[in-house]
């Protein structure tokens, strides 16, 4: 069964080819009472870029050479801290350029790296299916605010749903 709850943090440990990614729907579950409480786990959505080749690209080796030195330089991560303020897309153990100390970029970079230990990322829920969005997180979540509905019920109705369009 899947579970369409939480998702791999794909900037840093993306496995795609272990069918991990939100784009291969293997979902992990994560318990919501554990989310929110102090001292627990945290979580959060977030949508990481996602770059693609094109198998007809005149010239795919200078494009992977390309994102391959964004992911790995030294330089191009700086940059990339310096200007975007976010974590740098490549691999978990790749350098990370330092940043001042309370900064906007270095509380994001904190709540991101515990976000990651927490396995905590889920993929914005405007990118479910058009019906699950509309049909289900939407109505849900409004229930949930409006004291109607329990996190768990969220997370179950939704589950139903997701199974109920592409099966288990």
């Amino acid at each position: 069964m899947h579970h369409l709850i939480q998702v791999t943090h794909c900037l840093q440990t993306c496995s795609c080819n272990g069918g991990r990614c939100f784009r291969h729907l293997a979902f992990q579950r994560i318990q919501p009472q554990h989310i929110g409480v102090a001292g627990g786990k945290q979580a959060a959505m977030s949508a990481p870029l996602t770059y693609g080749i094109s198998t007809k690209a005149k010239h795919a080796d200078c494009a992977a050479f390309f994102l391959n030195w964004v992911a790995t330089n030294r330089t191009a991560r700086d940059i990339d801290v310096a200007v975007g303020g976010s974590h740098p897309m490549g691999p978990a153990d790749a350098y990370m350029p330092p940043v001042k100390a309370g900064t906007v970029t270095a509380a994001t970079l904190t709540a991101g790296a515990k976000i990651g230990q927490d396995n905590g990322a889920m993929d914005f829920i405007a990118n479910a299916t058009g019906a699950i969005y509309a049909k289900s997180w939407t109505p849900q979540l409004q229930r949930l605010v409006a004291g109607q509905q329990t996190p768990a019920g969220l997370l179950s109705s939704v589950q139903k749903d997701y199974e109920s369009q592409v099966g288990s």
